[in-house]
C-alpha cells in the first residue's frame, strides 16, 4: 500500500520583530488519492527566547505555552499571537485546497 505525501513549509510565527522557526507539515493521501490527514512535523518553536508548543486541532495550528514565562509572554502579546495564528491557519487552508487530488 502506497501513501502519497506532500511536504510543505510555512514561515514561522512572527511577533513584532521576532520570528519563530519555520513550520513544517505533511499532507497525507490514501493510495486512491483521497485525503487522509495533516501531519505536523514542527512541534515546538522559540520566539524571543520563549518556548511554545504547536499542535493541530481540526487541521488548524494551535500554540500553547509550556511554562509560566512563556505563558506571560503569550498573554502580554495575545493580539499579535492571534493575528499570526490566523495568518498561518489561512496559509494551511490554502495549501490544503491547492493540493486536493482528484
Amino acid at each position: 500500500m502506497h501513501i502519497k505525501v506532500k511536504f510543505f513549509t510555512l514561515k514561522g510565527i512572527r511577533i513584532y520583530k521576532y520570528q519563530g522557526e519555520n513550520i513544517r507539515m505533511l499532507l497525507e493521501y490514501n493510495a486512491d488519492g483521497t485525503f487522509k490527514q495533516v501531519v505536523l512535523l514542527t512541534k515546538q518553536c522559540t520566539i524571543s527566547h520563549y518556548f511554545f508548543d504547536f499542535s493541530l486541532k481540526g487541521g488548524l495550528l494551535k500554540i500553547t505555552a509550556p511554562n509560566s514565562e512563556s505563558k506571560k509572554y503569550l498573554n502580554k502579546n495575545e493580539e499579535e499571537f492571534q493575528v499570526a495564528l490566523n495568518n498561518i491557519n489561512c496559509d494551511i487552508i490554502k495549501k490544503l485546497t491547492d493540493n486536493i487530488l482528484f
